[in-house]
């Protein structure tokens, strides 16, 4: 029972995570373009991931 509910949960955390990492490749990417570095990269990316995760909500 135990070893189900762990294997659900592995594949459940795999899934979001899947989703979060591609999400955060195209903040990279924009990022890249952008040619941001330093604090402006961290705000942008902050605001990028949390703009994408609010659209994939929707």
């Amino acid at each position: 029972m135990k070893k189900s509910v762990l294997t659900a949960l592995v594949a459940a955390c795999a899934l979001f995570a899947g989703h979060a990492f591609a999400a955060n490749a195209d903040c990279e990417a924009k990022a890249t373009e952008k040619k941001l570095a330093g604090a402006a990269k961290a705000s942008f990316m902050k605001k990028c991931t949390t703009d994408e995760a609010a659209a994939g909500k929707k």
